[in-house]
Order: C-alpha cells, then sequence, then structure tokens
C-alpha cells in the first residue's frame, strides 16, 4: 500500500499535475469573470473555487471533471461535502 501512494506523490507525478491544476484555475478565474458579469455582481467565489478543486479530484481519481458550476453533478458533491464536514 505505501508504494501505492508514494507512486501518486513522487515529485515526478506531482509535477505532471500542474497543467491540470493551471488549466482549472484558468477557468474558475474565467468563470468568476463571467458569472460576475466582469465584477459588476457581487458572487461568492466558494462554489467555484470548490468545483476547481472537485475537478483536479475528480481528473486524478476518475479521469473526467465537470464543464460548468451549473452541473448537477457540482452541487451534488458540494452538498456531500458540506453534510460531511
Amino acid at each position: 500500500q505505501r508504494r501505492i501512494s508514494t507512486m501518486f506523490l513522487s515529485p515526478r507525478a506531482v509535477a505532471g499535475y500542474i497543467p491540470g491544476m493551471a488549466h482549472e484555475a484558468k477557468e474558475m478565474i474565467r468563470d468568476l469573470f463571467v458569472f460576475s458579469r466582469a465584477g459588476t455582481v457581487p458572487i461568492n467565489p466558494q462554489r467555484f473555487a470548490s468545483r476547481a478543486s472537485m475537478n483536479n479530484i475528480l481528473t486524478l481519481v476518475l479521469g473526467m471533471r465537470t464543464e460548468s458550476i451549473e452541473e448537477a453533478l457540482i452541487s451534488d458533491l458540494l452538498r456531500l461535502s458540506r453534510e460531511f464536514m
């Protein structure tokens, strides 16, 4: 079991995650800009940051990601994470 966990967290493996994390960060900033109408409408950024984090996890674990903050999967995952906390 130790070998599996170190495989995903080795420096080489972590370096390979950076492009995906950068992509999610750019998507989050774009969505914040769009949904806030270029900063003219106040929004709560928590959902957007949570989606970016969830997409990183989904990509690493399941090889998939969500395309929009409005997807039902995001609402379900955020609800479940709040219940868990």
